[in-house]
């Protein structure tokens, strides 16, 4: 099923040859072709990839509504906008190894786990001040300082591993076949001043097109061309592209409101080097059409984690699965190299590659690593606040 049905269905399908069951307690997963991030592909968490009982979905009248796991909690039930409900699972097994992501060691503490979705930050954090929720995720920068000393609860900034970063279209607009418009884009930003203003010094400025402490992060990624801005140098670029002072549109999330914020920004930035800059913010679904269709001259949006490094720099540039139009012969090259090349210094030196050509040709930027903000009432005993952003209820409990 995850060949055919599912958002990820035509990754695997590309991917995978066949997959049986060898016995009882292997599955056996024939490739294609050799693929050195499959196993990353495989522990994804967006849509990731799950073993069901066979026929399950069709027992559960064709769609499931019951899912099944492994971990140290069950599923009780789901109401659409109002409640996603665990319960401790009696038949897990805990494994002894030391917790470290979604692995090791992982106890169910508490009897019951309740996920309330809250759309509005505000809204959230008001919730955890009134005691109506013992933790709250996704947090604003301003709820750090709103809520500093007060002894009933804790709200915590760190940096994430998820960035905003800037994506050009080529399938229309002033960028597409204009290189030198693109570098100046690079050296009119300044990640920093973003930085400070749009999430009030708690990001990082990204330099690289993967998180900085990821396996494949190196020397060539932490030396980023545009750390600093270059006024002059972009102002040269724009006239040695035969920029003309034309509108340029940049469109942008609406939601999280951060995104706004950084586009305010990069708008000021960009006029300051003489560019005619507007911004056009955009609801879900509007945006996702027009991320889909490639409508855009450039985009502002963002990357959560992902496992593998071939992942970051290639799901969303190679010219067979993009939505921007890009097509770079050397681009896909290397992205297919990344896949193939099994040895661990053979593909530290494709993604060095990679990011080089991502400084020069310039498809996308990325800008910063977004704050992870999150807040907990004192009561609550063992959260682990993670740069990733995920919420791990296990190993934590509640004191009376």
């Amino acid at each position: 099923k995850m060949q055919n049905k599912g958002p990820r269905s035509g990754e695997f399908k590309k991917l995978i040859k066949a997959i049986e069951a060898a016995d009882p307690l292997t599955v056996k997963i024939t490739l294609n072709e050799v693929n050195a991030g499959f196993l990353a592909t495989l522990a994804n968490p967006i849509a990731p990839a799950v073993i069901y009982p066979d026929g399950e979905a069709e027992r559960q009248g064709g769609t499931l509504t019951k899912p099944v796991g492994t971990g140290p909690f069950e599923f009780v039930e789901w109401k659409k906008d109002s409640v996603i409900r665990l319960k401790k699972f009696a038949g897990y097994t805990v494994d002894d190894r030391p917790t470290s992501g979604f692995t090791g060691k992982r106890l169910a503490l508490v009897d019951q786990v309740d996920f309330i979705p809250i759309r509005d930050s505000s809204v959230r954090a008001a919730a955890l001040e009134r005691g109506d929720v013992d933790v709250a995720l996704s947090l604003t920068q301003q709820d750090v300082e709103r809520y500093r000393g007060k002894a009933d609860l804790t709200v915590s900034a760190k940096p994430g591993v998820s960035f905003a970063d800037l994506r050009f279209g080529f399938k229309k607009g002033i960028f597409m076949n204009n290189q030198k418009l693109r570098q100046a884009v690079g050296y009119a930003i300044g990640k920093e001043e973003i930085v400070k203003a749009a999430t009030f010094g708690l990001g990082k400025p990204a330099p690289a097109g993967i998180p900085v402490g990821t396996p494949y992060f190196g020397t060539v990624h932490a030396n980023d061309p545009y750390a600093t801005p270059n006024p002059e140098k972009a102002k040269q670029l724009l006239k040695e592209a035969g920029y003309k002072g034309e509108e340029i549109v940049l469109d942008s999330h609406l939601q999280p409101s951060i995104y706004p914020e950084i586009a305010v920004v990069l708008q000021a930035q960009m006029q300051a080097v003489g560019m005619n800059v507007r911004v056009r913010t955009l609801e879900s679904a509007a945006l996702q059409t027009t991320w889909n269709g490639g409508e855009f001259a450039f985009f502002l949006s963002g990357l959560s984690p992902r496992p593998d490094a071939e992942i970051y720099y290639c799901q969303f540039w190679q010219s067979t699965s993009t939505s921007t139009g890009y097509n770079n012969p050397e681009y896909d090259r290397l992205c297919r190299a990344a896949r193939t090349t099994i040895k661990d210094e053979d593909r530290r030196k494709v993604f060095a590659d990679l990011e080089n050509l991502l400084r020069t040709d310039v498809p996308w930027i990325p800008l910063i690593y977004l704050a992870q903000v999150e807040g907990w009432r004192s009561q609550v005993r063992g959260w682990q606040h993670w740069s990733a952003g995920y919420a791990r209820v296990w190993n934590v409990t509640l004191s009376k």
